[in-house]
Parts: structure tokens; C-alpha cells; sequence
């Protein structure tokens, strides 16, 4: 097909592995006891095998008296358990029921004695991670709820299956979005020999900490509220460019040149109103400000810093991260929201606000006390009562008291007539005297004498951040508890407010059969999925234009019409692979694509992707091409060689401008229009080459082409939508967004995926040659579970697991998942705690998915020493719009784009659609009629 020609693959790729080995998981099995309880299992099926043949036994209910068997005989059949000497019956059946009944009896007792044993030596290797500082920090780093209930001796079940379930995740998946995930990074090189370099998985050259998206927000709503900041601010708008509705015509004003202050003078609008009216626009993501950091930097709060800096508000030096040593040393105790005990007169432990002297003028005694009881913690004070504490006056007595007050001498007194706009350094700008000093509102009120200004509670949170990846576990909670404190972003649902990424020193090299694969066999596999992704957009784009009718109209106007509309996927592949796994004979466990199906039609526009690629191999050097399985774990309709992918790259601005580079090539002809999303998660949202549409987050290239929502507008005539800018006559098409919806789908790049075969029980493992595009897949009810969740001990468990695998032909290892589940659950079937996961799962839904574990441990190729590590390599392939050189499609090109001939609903000439008059959108009769809400924030969502 020549394939290899139209797709790229760059050769920069970021390898991700687990940062513990798998043998860490392993630990948890009862090797010996599952053998034994399979062994049951098989007796007990020989049992009632036996009792099916049995001639005229009688083992029910209500029957015949004559003939019928006594009480504890009928007992022993149902419980498969020997008949004693004398019972009636022919004798050979009551011999060979004794014969495999005894056999039973004695596996139970092997089973049990086994059990106990093996229970013994997991209890010891559990024991031994909570001596093991590394373990301990990757929990406390992730699930923060569980260490602190470890160290409080928390035993039980439910701490056993949380246990387990931590522990499948650090050593079976390969993230990076913790210390124990490291980031590493190899290159492509088809003439080169395959390997890789590596110091081993605990050698780490670089590690960050970043705070959680919430923590930012946090800190945002705090700066609007201060007085002394707000004034100063810089608003420009994002997601709306023009004239705003519903209350929202403040935000006409915001240019990105003006301070509030300035804009409340000018239009007489007040600091009260104006600042009230900057944070709900904020909020609603119509405005950003200059003190907000973009969704796309890496390190939002550096970013913030650095910007209070430049405004001469950064405040004096801070020792964080060493007060939180020095209480731990010292003995004095530090409760969990960051406050140190401070004993009062009477000896009972009290906490001191922000500024509070401590008891006699210094700070708390050495001497270890518990919190008492009616101890409270301050919302905004600092880890205090602790010489030299965290951000607090510590060790300065009354002294602090003034001092916090004050930044760097950039702020009058909170409490005074200072407060508000007034005194602030480094902003060019006076507050008129008509406009009063608020000091009393609840939403951006003056704070409160003692609470420490925005400034502050930034750089004390980059001090902690910064000495975060080397503290110990029980520092870094009590960090994440002061930055919950700082910031009041509270707990929820007992998720980490502090992320970490780490550079792990493991270099690889793909290169001879293995580069051959990624660039031969692979895009193979893509075309197939490419096909299938852009027969989803355009069916997709025909049901928006149907609904849409012939017209232009505003994109806001679009998507409120569409709201209610599901993506139409196409669903030609996954059923033509359904047919051909009917037609194969059961039990079959493997099924090889290539040569089955018919050649794929290039896409009318161009796919950006990116493969989590796993080699299944004992080495990398061992690899051969088309033979070893070359595993196609995820793909991403996206490109996931990020400035946060490549954050720790040796040369990663050259390597991040082969990539723009490289994607300008792919998209000539097209203009792709970045949506700038959000930031939720941990990474930041994908900004590619070309304009963006800020919806909802900022860009951080301050000379990028942004595009208005209200600017954008979609020509439809009933079959075909395409989008457009105001003042240009070039189509455009969305990338990343992160929106499921059917709009976004309609008009935006490809978005690729593995074919989903749900209604199949069993799914054998489906390649292309040696490329895995499915593992083997099983589908089961949830009342299979029930036996698991009815276990009462371990025992129980592995032989309630040794009957769902034969009764199902399951692996003794696989992966499992419900339909809610964003990532799979690692089950060893010879793991009780494992099984009691798996059966909370099952429990929760109605079936579960399960799907083998390909490469296993013996497959891994990444080892330090003789321990295995699953790794995986993630890969950016980018394909260019399909033309008529390829054979395919000829004018797919050329009606990627096109309207209709004629269209007279906007007076254009075909294809070509006139901006909307009076820059409103104009709509034939009949067409957008439905009214629904939509994802997108805009003025009039509320209307």
C-alpha cells in the first residue's frame, strides 16, 4: 500500500515505565495455595460428574419415601464429601465416589495448610514496603488518605484491598504523573542497532513538584479578592472577543492594555463593580488578567511568582520547607492542616493564628504534645508554634506580628486606610479619590489583619514546592496539608494537591527490526483506524448539518442547537472484524487481519495520533521484525510530545521544533485551530502550530493569531457543515478541546481509535502481522462475581477464582475493567487481596471487561537485574490529507471543505461563505430549531 510513505513518525519518543517492578505485585500471590484450590476445583468437577451418572441416587427434596436416602447421606452428596462403608448403591460407584471424594477431602486440608503459609509470607513483604522510604513516598505522593492511615496502623480489609489496589498500579501501568512513573526518552534510528542505557529504576537526575489545578484556582480567586492586587490587574478577553450579553458588557472594555483601575475610572463603573464584574467574567472564562497564569505552561505557580515578582511584590525570604524540619526534628507535633501544637497555660495544646506570638514571646516548646481536642486550626495560618516554621514568625515572636502585613514594603495595612489600590509599588496607576476603600465586601474584601497577602501565600508555597521531592513521607503530608491550608482548596475526595514529575535515566534505542515495525507495520494498523475515524467525522458532520439546515451560523448558535446530539460513530471496521471473529472456530486465540480486509481510504484531511507502543520481548536486542508482538496499547488523538513530555529532554527545544515543524508539513493546506481548554489534570492541555481559540484557558504565546467564539461561525446546507472565521474565506478545523461532543467531532480533525467489539463474549487476540491491535478479551456477567464477594477468607477467594477461570478459560493473570473505569485493574488470580478488588468491581456494574496481560512479566525487556519492569514507548505519527497520487479517493481533497453548489441563503458563491451580515448568523427556514445547553462557555449560556 505504500503506507509508509504517508505517514511521519517522529523520531523523538518519550518512554514511559513503572517506577517499581513488577515482583512488587507479585508479592501479594499465594502461589502455592492457588495451586492447591485448583486442584479442588478439578476434584470437585470429577465429584460432580460422578454425581450427575449416579444411578437412581435421590439428593432432592420431595420425593417417594420408598428408596429415598437418609438425611447424612444426602448431606455428604451435596457437600461432595465420602460415603461411609454399608451404603447402599452399586459398588463400583461408591467406590469411585469415595476414591475422588477422599482425593477432595485431602486437597481441602492441603489448601488450608497452604493458605496460612502463604498468607504468612505476603503479611511479610507487605511489611516490608512499609519499611521501604521509596514505596512510602510514591503512596504518599498519590494516595495520600492511605498513607496516613497506614501510619496510624490501620488494618483490616478494606486497607488490604486499598493496599492492593496501589500496588497493581505502581508496578502494572506505566505512568508519569508521580515519582514513581519516570520520564525517559529515545529516538527512532532504522540503521542503528536496538537497546537501551539505564542506572536502574532508582536513579533519578532531575525531580519537580507542581500544584494541582485546584491549588491554582484557589490562589486566583484569592488575588481577586485582595484589594491591594485587583486594582492592578490587566484584563484582557479570551473566550469572547466582541460585544458581550447578558451582563457580561464590562468585559468590552478589558483590551489587555488598561489596569481595572484605569477601566473603572474611565467608564465611572466603580472598583466595587468593576471588581466584582472581573471575577464572575473570570470565572466564566470571558476574561483572563495578567496575574493568571495560561493553561499551557508547564509550572503555573513559578509563572505566578515570577509575574508578582516583576509587579515588586514578592515578599522577603522564606524557609518553608526547613521550619517543617525542624518541628519534625525537634519533636514538635504538626497537625495535619500545617499548624504545630502550641501548649497554653494550662498544658493543653492550642494552635496560634498567622501573627499570634506564641506562648512567653517565642515560639512552641520542644517538649511533644498531642493536639488536644478542642485544638482549632486556623484557615489561613501557617505551620506556626515552630522556630523558624514554615512562612510564619516563628522563632521572631510578637515581632511577626507587624511584619505580615506588609511585602516587601509593596502594600499599606490590611486593616488600615491603606488598603485597597492605594501604596501598591510597580503599578503606574492612582485610585481616584471618589472611589471608596472596600474593606468590608465578602467577595473581593480587604483581608483580615492577620491573613497573609496572595504574595506571601504564592512564594511560601513555591518553597515548599521546591524542597517537596526531597522531603521525607510524612514532611511531604504535612506539606500538603499547609498548601491546602494556604490556599483553603480543602480536601476533596482525599485527592493529592501536589504533583510530581521525575527524569529517570533510561535511554533507548529503537532501532533495526523494531524501527522497521513502528514505521512499516504500525501505520498499517493507523490507515485502518484513520478510515474509520474520518467515516465517524463526516457522518458526525452530516447529522450536524442536518439539524443545522442551510444557513450560516454563529458557532455559539450551533452549538446550543446540536447540544443534544451523540457522536455517530462509524462502525464498518469493528463490524466487519465482529463477522470474522464469528466465523472462526471457538477457542481460536489468536486472529491475524492481514490480507482479511480491504485496503483503506486515505482521509480527506489530515490524523495527528499518538501509539503507546509495548514490545513483548525478554530483550530489545532480541527483537525480530514481523515476528515479536509489537503491542498497540493506546492511541491519542492528539500529539502527546508536549513542552511537558519533553520537559527534562537534553535538547528539548530542538526536539519540540521538529516536531511544529514537522506538523506544519502534515497540515499544509488546512488550518487547524488549537482549543485551549481548561487546565484540570495534572499536564497541561496541547498547543499546536496555528491560531487558538481560548475556551475556557489562556495561551502562553502572547503572539499567537487568537480567534473569538463570536467570530467563528459554521456554513451548513443541510449536508455538510465546514467552519469558518470572520474576515477570512479559509476553513478551519478544531483540534483537542477535550469536548466529546458531536459539533466538536463534526468539525474537527480525525479523531482516531482502537475499533471497540462490545457485543462479543470473547475477543481472541486480534494483529496485523505481528502488531497487536487488540489482546484477548473476555466479557462476563456480574452474577460470576457473586461467589467472590460471598468469600469469607482467603480460601474462599482463590477457590471461587479457580472456578470463574474454568468455568470462563480465563489467563490466571489479566486485566480487568468496567465500563466506568478510565484505566484497568491489574487481578492475579492468586492474590486475595487482588480477588477482593475485582469483586468490588464486578459489584458496581453489570459486567466486566477482561483482557490478557500482554507483554507479562516474562516478556518484559526493560530489567535491572532480575527485576521486570513493564515500559512502553509513546509515538507520534502524523499523516497529511489523502489526495488522488494515492489512488484513494481522488477528490477527497477537494470536498473536505466544499459547500454545496449553490446556496442561497447567504448570497456567496459556492463553497465560499459570506461572512454573517450585521455579524449575525443568518439560517434558512426550518433549520436549528432545537435549544439545548452546550459545554462551551459563552455570554448567553445562561440565557
Amino acid at each position: 500500500m505504500g503506507i509508509e510513505h504517508d505517514w511521519t513518525l517522529l523520531p523523538a519518543v518519550v518512554v514511559r515505565s513503572a517506577g517499581f517492578p513488577w515482583e512488587l505485585v507479585l508479592s501479594l500471590a499465594h502461589p502455592r495455595a492457588a495451586g492447591a484450590a485448583a486442584a479442588v476445583v478439578r476434584l470437585e468437577r470429577r465429584a460432580l460428574g460422578l454425581l450427575a451418572g449416579a444411578p437412581g441416587a435421590r439428593t432432592g427434596g420431595h420425593r417417594e419415601r420408598d428408596g429415598r436416602l437418609p438425611g447424612g447421606l444426602r448431606g455428604r452428596l451435596r457437600t461432595l464429601r465420602p460415603l461411609p462403608a454399608g451404603t447402599p448403591g452399586p459398588d463400583g460407584w461408591v467406590a469411585a465416589w469415595n476414591e475422588v471424594t477422599g482425593l477432595l477431602e485431602e486437597a481441602r486440608l492441603t489448601l488450608a495448610g497452604l493458605a496460612s503459609s502463604d498468607a504468612a509470607l505476603a503479611r511479610t513483604a507487605v511489611a516490608g514496603l512499609m519499611g521501604d522510604e521509596r514505596f512510602l513516598d510514591a503512596l504518599v505522593c498519590d494516595e495520600p488518605a492511605l498513607y496516613r492511615d497506614l501510619r496510624r496502623g490501620a488494618k483490616g480489609g478494606r486497607t488490604r484491598r486499598q493496599l492492593a489496589a496501589r500496588l497493581q498500579r505502581l508496578a502494572a501501568s506505566c505512568e508519569t504523573t508521580g515519582c514513581y512513573g519516570p520520564i525517559g526518552y529515545g529516538t527512532v534510528e532504522p540503521g542503528a542497532a536496538g537497546g537501551y542505557t539505564w542506572k536502574g529504576h532508582r536513579e533519578l537526575t532531575r525531580r519537580v513538584a507542581y500544584p494541582a489545578a485546584r491549588v491554582t484556582e484557589a490562589l486566583q480567586q484569592r488575588l481577586l479578592a485582595d484589594p491591594g492586587l485587583v486594582a492592578g490587574l490587566v484584563p484582557r478577553r479570551t473566550t469572547w472577543t466582541g460585544e458581550a450579553h447578558d451582563g457580561a458588557a464590562f468585559a468590552a472594555h478589558c483590551d489587555g492594555r488598561r489596569t481595572l483601575a484605569e477601566i473603572a475610572e474611565e467608564t465611572g463603573t466603580g472598583m466595587e463593580r468593576a471588581s466584582a464584574a472581573l471575577a464572575v467574567a473570570v470565572r466564566r472564562g470571558l476574561l483572563t488578567h495578567d496575574l493568571c497564569p495560561p493553561a499551557t505552561v508547564c509550572d503555573p505557580l513559578s509563572w505566578l511568582r515570577d509575574r508578582l515578582a516583576a509587579k515588586g511584590l514578592r515578599p522577603g525570604r522564606l524557609s518553608a520547607v526547613k521550619g517543617f524540619r525542624r518541628a519534625l526534628a525537634s519533636g514538635a507535633d504538626v497537625c495535619e492542616c500545617g499548624l504545630t501544637a502550641d501548649p497554653s497555660p494550662d498544658g493543653r495544646a492550642t494552635t496560634r493564628p498567622w501573627g499570634a506570638p506564641a506562648s512567653g514571646g517565642r515560639g512552641a516548646t520542644g517538649g511533644r504534645r498531642p493536639v488536644g481536642g478542642d485544638a482549632g486550626c486556623s484557615a489561613d495560618g501557617p505551620v506556626s508554634g515552630v522556630r523558624g516554621a514554615a512562612g510564619s514568625a516563628g522563632g521572631r515572636g510578637a515581632d511577626a506580628a507587624g511584619a505580615v502585613d506588609s511585602v516587601d514594603g509593596a502594600g499599606a495595612d490590611a486593616g488600615g486606610e491603606g488598603a485597597g489600590a492605594r501604596g501598591v509599588r510597580g503599578r503606574g496607576f492612582v485610585v481616584p479619590a471618589d472611589v471608596p476603600v472596600q474593606r468590608e465586601r465578602v467577595l473581593i474584601g480587604g483581608r483580615p489583619g492577620g491573613e497573609p497577602p496572595p504574595a506571601r501565600r504564592v512564594e511560601e508555597i513555591s518553597e515548599l514546592l521546591g524542597q517537596y521531592p526531597a522531603a521525607s513521607p510524612d514532611v511531604k503530608l504535612a506539606v500538603q496539608r499547609r498548601i491546602e491550608t494556604l490556599t483553603g482548596a480543602g480536601r476533596r475526595d482525599e485527592r493529592p494537591v501536589v504533583h510530581e514529575a521525575a527524569a529517570g535515566t533510561l535511554r533507548v534505542t529503537a532501532g533495526g527490526g523494531l524501527a522497521a515495525d513502528l514505521r512499516g507495520r504500525v501505520p498499517r494498523v493507523l490507515d485502518l483506524l484513520a478510515e474509520e475515524a474520518e467515516l465517524t467525522r463526516t457522518r458526525t458532520n452530516r447529522l450536524v448539518a442536518g439539524r443545522l439546515g442551510a444557513g450560516t451560523f454563529e458557532l455559539a448558535e450551533a452549538l446550543r442547537a446540536t447540544g443534544d446530539l451523540r457522536i455517530d460513530h462509524s462502525d464498518r471496521l469493528s463490524r466487519r472484524i465482529a463477522a470474522l471473529v464469528r466465523d472462526e472456530p471457538a477457542g481460536v486465540r489468536s486472529l491475524d487481519l492481514a490480507g482479511l480486509l480491504d485496503e483503506p481510504v486515505p482521509p480527506a484531511v489530515p490524523v495527528l495520533c499518538s501509539a503507546d507502543v509495548m514490545v513483548a520481548a525478554a530483550s530489545l536486542e532480541a527483537y525480530e521484525e514481523g515476528v515479536t508482538p509489537l503491542i498497540l496499547d493506546r492511541l491519542h488523538d492528539s500529539v502527546l510530545l508536549t513542552p511537558w513530555a519533553a520537559q527534562f529532554h537534553e535538547d528539548g527545544a530542538a526536539c519540540l521544533a521538529g516536531r511544529d515543524a514537522e506538523i506544519r508539513r502534515a497540515l499544509s493546506g488546512c488550518t487547524v485551530l488549537n482549543v485551549i481548554s481548561h487546565r484540570s489534570g495534572g499536564a497541561p492541555p496541547t498547543e499546536l502550530p496555528g491560531p487558538v481559540l481560548e475556551l475556557g484557558g489562556a495561551t502562553a504565546d502572547p503572539g499567537r493569531r487568537r480567534i473569538g467564539l463570536d467570530e467563528l461561525y459554521v456554513h451548513s446546507d443541510g449536508r455538510r457543515a465546514i467552519l469558518y472565521a470572520k474576515g477570512t474565506k479559509e476553513p478551519l478545523l478544531l483540534h483537542n478541546g477535550e469536548h466529546d461532543t458531536a459539533l466538536h467531532t463534526a468539525l474537527a480533525l480525525p479523531r482516531i481509535r482502537l475499533p471497540r467489539l462490545g457485543d462479543l463474549p470473547r475477543v481472541p487476540r486480534l494483529t496485523w502481522d505481528n502488531v497487536v491491535i487488540s489482546r484477548r478479551r473476555w466479557q462476563v456477567g456480574r452474577a460470576s462475581f457473586e461467589a467472590l464477594g460471598l468469600a469469607d477468607d482467603d480460601r474462599g477467594l482463590l477457590v471461587a477464582a479457580a472456578r470463574l477461570r474454568q468455568v470462563h478459560d480465563l489467563p490466571a493473570a489479566f486485566y480487568a475493567r468496567s465500563g466506568r473505569d478510565r484505566e484497568p485493574f491489574y487481578v492475579d488470580t492468586r492474590s486475595p487481596a487482588l480477588l477482593e478488588g475485582l469483586a468490588r468491581l464486578a459489584s458496581a456494574t453489570d459486567r466486566v471487561t477482561m483482557t490478557e496481560v500482554l507483554p507479562g512479566p516474562d516478556e518484559c525487556w526493560l530489567r535491572d537485574g532480575d527485576q521486570r519492569f513493564a515500559a512502553e514507548l509513546r509515538c507520534v505519527y502524523l499523516r497529511p490529507a489523502g489526495d488522488a497520487s494515492n489512488g484513494h479517493a481522488g477528490h477527497a481533497r477537494s470536498t473536505a471543505f466544499t459547500g454545496s453548489p449553490a446556496d442561497t441563503s447567504t448570497g456567496s458563491p459556492a463553497g465560499v461563505p459570506a461572512d454573517p451580515p450585521n455579524g449575525r448568523a443568518s439560517q434558512a427556514a426550518g433549520g436549528a430549531r432545537s435549544r439545548s445547553a452546550h459545554p462551551y462557555p459563552w455570554p448567553g449560556a445562561d440565557g
